[in-house]
């Protein structure tokens, strides 16, 4: 933007606060209270000219909870935050406040805000055509981007196709079987879930939603890449952004998987009769404070929350990618537990796959981190069966009643789910740890 002041110096305290304000309370930053908190703290620090204290290792504790002495070299959880940041910053002036008449930016490689202020006396920026917001779409293309736009579309629609076959399969399979197994709580439940019920904290159930990238009106998803920090090491992505052309890949979250879904209606429709506070939040939007401050419920892939990941690394088994690792096995237990599928026809192909249930003290006082974690998109609906349904209640208190007759309040399990067409038939117990000090 020519003719602004890029620093902000000539700004008053009131417009940067302005500014700041106007992007909190925008849609774009609706759901992303994590980043919010972040562009609060580097803008105040900015605002009362301590900007020569936004290190990134002053941020990790202050702004993101990180405890005194971590390493930032270990945890790069500071500038997967700032690289989101800068992106939805991108996405809110392009989107919602094109004639703002001051921006924020962060410049790459630095965490202190700049505020830059757009004389009102520069021209209107004429309405934006489509080839002008996505060259990419003009004439311009290439042949190879249109052939690959097609398929694009329609891997995309078969997901959404597919989520709803699979909804409406599972209402099936539970009106014509499964439904007689659900009879509310049972003194097995009860004994399961009495830590979170009786704690005075809220329960917040918090969900995963796969990592999407937009180019125009195109979500395309790389399946390892779960956070916006590791997008620009994902090879297939370049590649993808390279081939259309565009200047920018956006961040998605608005899809929550089929088994999310369900995961997230069977427990609270269990819970909600226990317990009148239950929250629901997606996982990027969870922060140290609410681990703190209520029990959590974690569903998905604990390695896509670094502090999520941490806090469940006391663990004596480790849940990585379709693998569960057993760190010390017992007599007759495998070191690793693999997941397998069926090559076969995916419509109707079974699936052998693992899931880990961890049960720690969560970093406030009195409430508890309970992590539902699998890799799979189906996996949390299996774990939430197996956690609301009072026949497995029964089999897992067996297994985890100590000698002394008392159930463990820490502990981890291992369940194995077989699947038809990602709809979960079978949930057994597979193995256990106590994770109570001796």
């Amino acid at each position: 933007m020519t003719g602004g002041n890029a620093t902000g110096e000539n700004l008053l305290a009131e417009e940067k606060r302005e500014a700041l304000n106007l992007v909190c309370q925008s849609q774009t930053f609706a759901r992303s209270d994590r980043l919010k908190d972040l562009l609060r703290f580097v803008c105040e620090a900015e605002i009362s000219g301590h900007q020569g204290d936004l290190k990134e290792y002053v941020i990790g504790i202050e702004a993101l909870g990180r405890r005194e002495g971590y390493s930032p070299s270990e945890d790069s959880s500071v500038r997967s935050r700032a690289y989101e940041l800068r992106r939805k910053l991108e996405k809110f002036y392009a989107t919602e406040a094109s004639g703002a008449s001051v921006r924020i930016e962060i410049p790459r490689g630095s965490y202190i805000p700049h505020f830059i202020h757009a004389p009102v006396s520069e021209q209107p920026v004429p309405p934006i055509q489509p080839a002008d917001a996505f060259p990419w779409a003009s004439a311009s293309i290439s042949e190879a981007a249109r052939r690959m736009l097609v398929p694009l579309v329609v891997v995309f629609l078969a997901g959404v196709l597919l989520t709803a076959g699979a909804m409406m399969a599972w209402n099936g399979a539970v009106s014509r079987s499964q439904a007689p197994r659900y009879g509310g709580w049972s003194p097995d439940l009860e004994a399961i879930w009495k830590p979170l019920i009786d704690s005075k904290a809220p329960i917040l159930v918090s969900f995963q939603t796969r990592l999407f990238l937009r180019i125009g009106p195109v979500n395309v998803r790389d399946w390892h890449v779960d956070t916006i920090g590791a997008v620009e090491r994902s090879e297939a992505l370049m590649r993808i952004k390279q081939l259309f052309n565009a200047p920018q890949l956006y961040e998605n979250h608005d899809y929550v998987d089929f088994g999310s879904a369900n995961a997230v209606f069977q427990l609270s429709k269990l819970l909600a009769t226990r317990k009148t506070n239950i929250l629901a939040k997606r996982s990027t939007d969870v922060t140290w404070d609410d681990m703190k401050a209520d029990n959590v419920i974690i569903m998905g892939k604990p390695e896509a929350d670094p502090t999520v990941s941490r806090w469940l690394a006391k663990g004596q088994f480790l849940e990585s990618g379709g693998h569960i690792r057993n760190l010390h096995p017992a007599a007759g237990e495998v070191s690793e537990w693999v997941d397998h599928a069926d090559p076969g026809d995916s419509s109707q192909r079974w699936a052998q796959k693992y899931a880990l249930i961890t049960m720690l003290p969560g970093p406030g006082q009195g409430n508890w981190v309970m992590s539902m974690a699998g890799s799979g998109s189906e996996h949390p609906w299996a774990i939430a069966e197996y956690f609301t349904n009072p026949e497995d209640a029964k089999d897992l208190v067996r297994h985890l009643r100590l000698p002394s007759g008392r159930l463990p309040a820490s502990y981890q399990v291992v369940i194995r789910a077989d699947f038809k067409a990602q709809i979960p038939v079978k949930v057994t117990y597979v193995a256990h740890r106590s994770l109570d000090m001796p």
